[in-house]
């Protein structure tokens, strides 16, 4: 026991000895405090390493068992896709930051942690030869002595302070962080290695260090570019591994790319290996790619696009396309959300807007005609690649499934029977233990499932269906609310947190279905309870209370703690900063974990060991699944698919007489809209694409629009809807008066891009209320004209604006016979979409963007072009300025016959309901279009007709790219030598005037 200072003093010792033994105290307070911080450390980090029980107390494992922390600032806060492949290694598709993958067998353990001054130090002990300034050089590396095996918890625990670069996505990855391999020495290959400073475990896949060139002006083509072997874009919207171990990433506006699963590879230009992409030319019909599934029965892999679904089958090497002008009734619609199979191969596609569509394949016997033509001469395949020796399944029969009367209006109970929306989200089979399986759909409003096959639904709501039914324009009355409580007695605790259910997945060791949202976070569904949730609460990181999640009594200060130990010093919101769930992803096995990507709040993983089970052992099915899986694991490299072949002659016939006998259903008397596929490659770059015709560039000139082509005939009025505030109206903003983004609209009259855009003010109303909307009229005269708008989410990375999430409905504004529905949904358009729409005129139409439980709606250009009408003076030009501008938008080349596939028919006067059908029957065939495209870019590449082709699919090429630059600067310096010009001489006239 030390004395007080006083004491020694009143006994005469010396002052000195009065400020050693001072200091000595201090010395050993603080000693004594430091050691007690790193014991907490320590304690935390082994009961977040042994988190399961029955490992409790056992030796603390090494890096290589589990992923490192994912660290949300370098490695990306939007976690949009998960998958892992057959080798074990988890994969990581993020917004704006690449593709990430963590190899748990090989995750680097002896990587000792480097400082960040040091940007030379050396990865490990590693002896490595050639100059050692500048750019690392030198062969293969020897790995002598490696250091012993550290906590993973200790990796990046010295990234967690570095800046993060934002910057540098689109550009071809010059903001991105450091490349995490050693460029090898010339024509010898190197695995990649992580570099002093990067993410030890991580391997970081971007379209630069891939080998694709930057975009600055926009994205482009890559078929038969450098970029067709690389990944496609740093925007990674879907994850999928097939059968021969590939893994295939779906791009924004690139279509797919394929890695053949090798180990990390760099070639001699310092790119990695394995890595091709495959756009509208080579691959899927659409650029976006939203989900990729592989069939069970037969291992074929199927793409969700915005231009319907695409299908790779294996044995074959082919490509197959089904869309809504397919046989068999086709698809309701071409935008499809989620994708899964049933055990023997019954495809669920849930679509953006129209509900369920379901096909249960047919045999086809081996040795009959063939279904689809070869799509590349045949080469050296491995086994699986080989000819088919069984018999193919074959999908023609689509049985569509809707809410009731196919509307779009809520239902008022808190469940009940039937889909309780048409807007699908995601889609989950799971098998019963007592026979059968199990559909679980995701929708904005609600969780609905079917246990015989989609036959028949129930669905249950959330918490807040209330609050939602009370903010319609037309809510129920106090009695239709009393009814419903009474008639569905549900206590809230028992339903849903939210209704806007995001994602779902399986739990593998109790079979509990995990559902995400996009407000609410996470909870757990028990389905073996009928008509319940288990409400167990669990603490998740950051101290929110959470409902419906099993859990036993002592394992919430387990994942509190795996979730913080490697994130010491850090504040304690930025644990869970947000509940936007993008994805989940649940893994099988003695470590089986739950991963969920948040949409602004990175990677959080959680250990299922933690959760009480009440199965010992996960079921039957999956576990023989899982040990296949292990046990056919192989190392031998698979080909690459091979790309799609254009389509031949013959075939091009045969395609234009099937158009011309298709016939589009039931004559609903009403004047035709049919909404077309979406284009999210041109962005801001609208002149000589959309709005020949007619153009507005909402509030570009706020609080006044730019208007361009003032043709009488045309007209555009914004307003917001009728559910509102007294005195509320449309706002127009400005957001930056210039900035470079190319998602951001051109204005010609500026010379540079601006961002404004139409808002309804919704900002101002609750989440849950109904409105305003935006409603657009749109004037028209005679013929079928297409109308673009196009949006773009240009803050949907912070606070509730990511939660914009619209449904466009295209209604005559006069009443009459009711017609086929039209609607579109604009979500996830971070990257800016044209949502593309074709009306029959004469007459006035109302589009409604509704808010549909986002923040606000917002709207930032209108494009209105003929596309089947009678001839005008007004055909084939711009709205404004130079003549050289019509470069940009070449004729069609009438002599050329794919030419006549890709145009639109010519007006045809007379019966109008003939004329009707004739069009509709050429705009539902998207698959014709395209492969015609295909055609005639195969042949034709430098003709004006492959030019015109490309035009009306809303394809790009560099060069066009940076002629529509080059074109621009010239029209606006013309436009401002005339603006000059005319000053002057207006200040001519002024002067002579004024003379006596």
């Amino acid at each position: 026991m030390f004395c007080g200072p006083g004491e020694i003093r009143g006994r005469g010792t010396d002052h000195r000895i009065v400020r050693m033994l001072s200091g000595v105290r201090i010395r050993v307070v603080w000693v004594a405090i430091a050691g007690a911080l790193c014991a907490s450390v320590l304690a935390a980090q082994t009961l977040a390493q042994n988190a399961s029980p029955s490992r409790a107390g056992s030796k603390r494992r090494s890096a290589g068992a589990e992923p490192a922390l994912w660290n949300a600032r370098r490695q990306g806060e939007f976690v949009i896709s998960l998958c892992t492949d057959l080798q074990g290694r988890l994969w990581v598709g993020t917004e704006d930051r690449g593709l990430w993958m963590w190899d748990p067998r090989k995750a680097n353990p002896h990587v000792e942690p480097q400082s960040h001054q040091d940007t030379k130090s050396k990865v490990g002990r590693v002896k490595r030869s050639g100059p050692t300034s500048g750019r690392p050089q030198g062969g293969a590396a020897t790995n002598a002595n490696p250091a012993p095996p550290k906590s993973i918890f200790d990796f990046g625990r010295d990234d967690l302070n570095e800046p993060s670069s934002r910057q540098g996505a689109k550009d071809g990855g010059s903001g991105a962080p450091e490349r995490v391999n050693h460029a090898p020495a010339p024509n010898r290959s190197a695995r990649a290695e992580p570099t002093p400073g990067s993410l030890p475990g991580w391997i970081h896949f971007t379209r630069a260090n891939t080998g694709g060139p930057p975009e600055p002006l926009g994205p482009v083509l890559s078929t038969g570019t450098p970029a067709e072997f690389a990944l496609g874009d740093d925007d990674i919207y879907a994850l999928a591994c097939d059968k021969l171990g590939r893994i295939w990433v779906g791009n924004l506006n690139h279509g797919v790319s394929v890695y053949d699963g090798r180990p990390p590879e760099l070639d001699e230009r310092g790119h990695f290996k394995g890595w091709r992409n495959y756009d509208v030319l080579s691959g899927p019909l659409g650029e976006r790619v939203f989900a990729i599934k592989t069939c069970p029965v037969d291992g074929d892999v199927w793409i969700a696009t915005s231009a319907g679904l695409t299908r790779y089958r294996i044995d074959s090497d082919t490509w197959s396309y089904y869309t809504r002008g397919t046989s068999g009734g086709g698809l309701p619609s071409d935008q499809i959300q989620a994708l899964a199979f049933l055990p023997d191969g019954t495809l669920i596609a849930g679509t953006q807007c129209d509900g369920l569509a379901l096909c249960t394949p047919w045999r086809k016997p081996v040795g009959s005609a063939p279904a689809e033509r070869s799509s590349g001469p045949q080469r050296d395949r491995c086994s699986a690649r080989a000819e088919p020796t069984r018999d193919t399944l074959e999908y023609t029969t689509w049985r569509h499934v809707t809410t009731p009367n196919n509307t779009d209006n809520i239902p008022l109970v808190p469940e009940g029977y039937g889909l309780p929306s048409n807007l699908i989200n995601d889609i989950l089979v799971t098998h019963n233990p007592s026979g059968g399986d199990t559909i679980w759909v995701a929708t904005t409003t609600g969780l609905a499932r079917s246990t015989d096959r989609g036959e028949s639904w129930r669905f249950i709501r959330g918490q807040d269906w209330l609050a939602k039914d009370k903010g319609l324009y037309h809510p129920p009355t106090p009695q239709q609310l009393a009814a419903a409580q009474r008639l569905e007695p549900r206590p809230p605790q028992t339903l849903l947190f939210e209704d806007y259910c995001t994602c779902l997945a399986q739990d593998p060791r109790n079979g509990n279905i995990w559902i995400g949202h996009r407000q609410k976070g996470v909870e757990i569904f028990n389905p073996r309870i009928p008509g319940r949730i288990d409400q167990s609460t669990l603490s998740l990181p950051g101290g929110r209370e959470r409902a419906g999640v099993r859990v036993g009594a002592s394992s919430q200060s387990e994942i509190r703690n795996l979730a913080t130990a490697g994130r010491l010093g850090r504040p304690r919101s930025e644990i869970l900063p947000t509940d936007y769930v993008f994805s989940i992803l649940t893994t099988p096995g003695p470590d089986a974990a739950c991963f969920i990507g948040y949409y602004g709040g990175g990677l959080l993983r959680i250990p299922l060991s933690v959760f009480a089970s009440n199965s010992a052992e996960q079921p039957a099915r999956a576990r023989s699944k899982i040990e296949h899986q292990q046990s056919t694991i192989s190392f031998a490299l698979p080909p690459l698919p091979s790309p799609a072949k254009p389509p031949v002659a013959q075939e091009l016939r045969d395609m234009a007489e099937n158009l011309k006998a298709y016939h589009p259903g039931a004559n609903f008397g009403g004047p035709l809209a049919v909404v077309l596929p979406d284009d999210w490659r041109t962005q801001g770059d609208w002149v000589g694409r959309y709005g020949f015709e007619y153009a507005v560039l909402c509030a570009m000139n706020a609080p006044l629009d730019r208007i361009h082509g003032r043709i009488p005939a045309f007209s555009v009025s914004a307003t917001i809807g009728p559910h509102h505030a007294p005195d509320d109206g449309i706002r127009r903003w400005v957001h930056w008066i210039r900035t470079s983004l190319v998602r951001s609209l051109y204005s010609p009259d500026v010379g540079y891009r601006r961002q404004s855009e139409f808002d309804d003010h919704g900002e101002g109303y609750p989440l849950t209320f109904a409105g305003p909307d935006l409603l657009i009229g749109i004037h028209c005269p005679d013929g079928f004209h297409r109308v673009s708008l196009y949006f773009v989410n240009k803050d949907g990375h912070g606070g509730a604006n990511r939660l914009r999430d619209y449904l466009i409905t295209v209604e005559p504004a006069s009443p009459g016979p009711p017609g086929a529905p039209c609607r579109a949904r604009v979500r996830d358009f971070w990257g800016g979409v044209y949502k593309t729409f074709v009306i029959e005129g004469p007459g006035d139409w109302i589009f409604q963007i509704a808010k549909h439980g986002s923040l606000n709606t917002i709207v930032s250009g209108v494009f209105i072009d003929r596309i089947c009408a009678p001839p005008t003076r007004f055909d084939h030009r711009v709205g404004y300025y130079p003549n050289s501008l019509l470069q940009l938008s070449p004729g069609r080349n009438l002599e050329s016959p794919e030419t006549h596939l890709i145009a639109p028919p010519p007006f045809m006067a007379g019966n109008a309901f003939a004329r009707r059908a004739r069009l509709r029957a050429w705009l539902v065939a998207t698959r014709d279009r395209i492969l015609a495209v295909r055609r005639v870019e195969a042949v034709q590449a430098d003709s004006p007709a492959a030019a015109y082709a490309r035009r009306a699919a809303a394809l790009w090429t560099s060069s066009e790219r940076e002629q529509f630059r080059t074109t621009m600067e010239s029209a606006f310096r013309w436009h401002q030598s005339l603006t000059a010009q005319r000053d002057e001489l207006a200040q001519r006239v002024l002067h002579q005037r004024k003379k006596p």
